[in-house]
């Protein structure tokens, strides 16, 4: 009996095919890479792994604990460029099981390289590969969720020839033939399939609107083949689930590890849940509430926008093929693709930053990841569809395959790959640096945005520079639990905040906020502004609670279920203002800042530009013309003029900070020009 001709691709090695699908991004990801700390949140991951904290919510335990355990271990360069690494090795691993995936659905190994290159040179997934992120890791976990899917239906696609011998198939069908597999068969991928979905809650929430489709199907499909053993398999999925919340017991135990940098309390049940919940951002949305965005664009429609300079045209083409591929041939997959497409356009809705702000588009951007994975594994079958329509013309089918991988890796690299690169790209460590270079020694620095403070953390705590600087970060100021931690970390830093008075005037009125004596003075801070008033001016004045006083403060009270009532915060209100703060430590530790967020310290204290920093002083003694010289001086000279020379993409978070270093060269540019500034 004659064989059916085998195909070309079959012929290659299923190693091979892993291996280019694989290899090759890889390769592409380590010329590309990161070599210093990004920006982002970045400094933030990679300082909560490195002393194994909890990152900022839902904490992300999973993250934690296997990259700052390969941190520790592979202890080559520098963290920061270990804990990049990271994510170029994730996004490639995803890469090559994306690529098992479709060669499993199609049987067509090139499709299976094609579709693993088309996401592994997206430029969101190129851009995150670069840089230390959890989106990698989640892309992985994706895709094993999709291998695991595949893996665990009733039926699975087997070769044509090993179905009917010595049949021929017709021109442009895949092969439909398929074997029965049993309940046995299928129950170790449905409960790997289970782990693997929970495992989301340790890691990032958004790989639950593409694991419980895959999840909810594959369950159902088991549960149909296990007749007669539908209680083990109940028994068995429980365990599974069970076994992938284990990562989540590092939330409460690391919330007691002080040298740490950890977000929130998780050692009580209120303080787990909140963190869990993303109580603080507001657990379904991507945005602290009190933030007040609003989309002037659907998210939705951003997404599509995007697609063909992102993902490509051509490929864009295939995923529509391979839509109908799977809709008419395998409807499992179809019915849980169809599922997440829902849960992935309402994800969408809840996103709120307006389309105007770059930086906030950049902030979105990392959510194309696992939509694009998606995309690419329909990309590869209708890849395979094509492939499969010239099966008959033998040159026709290679150079079709030929054409196919082009289009999947040499059109990204001349696209996009020079505004991808990120090799020269070491803004955020240089500007942590020169923030360093600008304070006095055991400086107390307070600083405003992610971007500064995620540097210095690294910067501090990872690689051990400059000890005798306490960091503290308004923002996160605004939560009792920093405020409490800030407290253990760095005594007597901050006076205690929350308080109330009631200032009696001579004239009859009340006036509601809080007091500070300067000899015949009085600094007097209310909601409305805050002014100096003469002791003879006040009768007395009264102790009251805060939260009694103030109910129309611009920093309103959080009233989460979840969230703690301690007003021990930076809110906004009279006694909380960093007049307070600066009083506190007058005398005793310089005070630099970083961006305020309130002026009551203009009451008593000069801020004067200072390198990168604000240095406080009081008024009658400004900072010496000359220390202001050699301080720039020495910042410039320190090499943080170099990257903003460098070319960014029009949503770098980089951006958001680059005018620092202008206003550094412009304000040393005129200090040199003043008579007798050199000596």
């Amino acid at each position: 009996m004659d064989r059916a001709p085998r195909r070309l691709d079959d012929r290659t090695p299923h190693w091979l095919m892993l291996l280019a699908a694989g290899l090759v991004p890889a390769i592409v990801y380590m010329v590309t890479l990161h070599r210093g700390l990004p920006a982002g949140d970045s400094g933030e991951l990679i300082t909560t792994a490195w002393t194994f904290g909890i990152a900022h919510p839902p904490g992300y335990p999973l993250y934690v604990l296997l990259t700052g355990t390969w941190a520790h271990l592979f202890a080559f360069g520098s963290v920061a460029w270990r804990m990049n690494l990271a994510s170029a090795l994730a996004i490639a691993a995803a890469a090559a099981v994306l690529a098992a995936t479709v060669a499993q659905l199609s049987r067509s190994r090139a499709a299976g390289v094609i579709a693993a290159w088309t996401f592994a040179f997206a430029t969101p997934v190129w851009k995150y590969a670069l840089v230390a992120e959890v989106f990698p890791m989640n892309a992985l976990l994706a895709a094993i969720a999709l291998w695991l899917f595949v893996r665990a239906l009733p039926e699975r696609p087997v070769r044509a020839t090993a179905a009917v011998p010595g049949a021929k198939r017709a021109r442009g069908a895949l092969p439909v033939a398929r074997a029965p597999t049993t309940a046995a068969q299928n129950r170790p991928a449905v409960l790997a399939l289970a782990f693997v979905v929970v495992l989301a809650l340790s890691l990032h929430h958004t790989l639950l609107l593409l694991g419980i489709p895959l999840a909810l199907v594959a369950y159902v499909q088991g549960w149909r083949a296990a007749a007669g053993h539908r209680i083990a398999f109940t028994r068995d999925a429980g365990l599974a689930k069970s076994a992938a919340l284990l990562p989540l017991l590092w939330l409460p135990f690391a919330s007691h590890r002080v040298h740490a940098l950890v977000w929130g309390d998780a050692s009580s049940v209120r303080g787990f849940l909140s963190l869990l919940l993303r109580a603080d951002y507001g657990t379904f949305h991507l945005a602290p509430q009190d933030a007040h965005l609003a989309a002037d664009t659907n998210h939705v429609l951003l997404f599509a926008h995007a697609l063909p300079a992102a993902f490509g045209l051509v490929p864009l083409l295939l995923a529509v093929a391979g839509a109908g591929v799977v809709a008419m041939r395998h409807r499992a997959l179809s019915t849980a693709l169809a599922g997440y497409a829902a849960l992935q356009v309402l994800f969408f809705t809840r996103v709120e930053f307006p389309s105007s702000a770059l930086w906030l588009r950049g902030v979105v951007e990392r959510f194309y990841i696992l939509p694009l994975l998606v995309l690419a594994l329909l990309a590869g079958l209708g890849a395979a569809l094509v492939l499969a329509a010239v099966q008959r013309w033998r040159w026709v089918r290679i150079a079709d395959t030929v054409l196919l991988l082009a289009i999947a890796l040499v059109v990204p690299l001349f696209a996009h790959g020079r505004v991808v690169d990120q090799r020269g790209n070491h803004f955020t460590e240089s500007l942590g640096r020169g923030m360093l270079a600008s304070v006095p020694a055991n400086t107390v620095l307070f600083v405003q945005g992610d971007l500064l403070h995620n540097s210095l953390a690294y910067l501090t705590r990872v690689e051990g520079q400059r000890p005798d600087i306490t960091v503290l970060d308004q923002e996160l100021m605004t939560y009792p639990w920093y405020v409490r931690r800030a407290r253990i970390t760095a005594p007597r830093v901050l006076p205690p905040l929350g308080t109330a008075q009631r200032i009696a005037l001579t004239d009859g009125r009340v006036l509601e906020g809080y007091a500070l004596a300067f000899g015949e003075s009085l600094a007097v801070l209310t909601e409305s502004g805050q002014g100096m008033l003469a002791r003879s001016q006040v009768v007395r004045v009264m102790p009251a609670h805060a939260e009694s006083l103030y109910t129309t403060t611009r920093a309103t009270f959080r009233d989460e279920p979840l969230l703690e009532r301690s007003e021990d915060r930076y809110s906004g209100l009279p006694g909380t203002r960093n007049l307070l703060w600066l009083e506190h430590l007058a005398g005793g530790r310089p005070v630099a800042f970083v961006g305020l967020k309130d002026d009551s310290w203009a009451l008593r204290y000069a801020i004067t530009p200072v390198g990168l920093v604000g240095r406080t002083s009081p008024r009658t003694q400004p900072v010496p013309l000359a220390e202001q010289v050699r301080v720039s001086m020495q910042v410039l000279a320190g090499g943080v003029l170099e990257p903003w020379f460098h070319t960014y993409e029009p949503n770098a978070f980089e951006l958001t900070e680059r005018w620092r270093l202008t206003a550094l060269a412009s304000r040393a540019a005129l200090l040199l020009s003043q008579n007798g500034v050199l000596p």
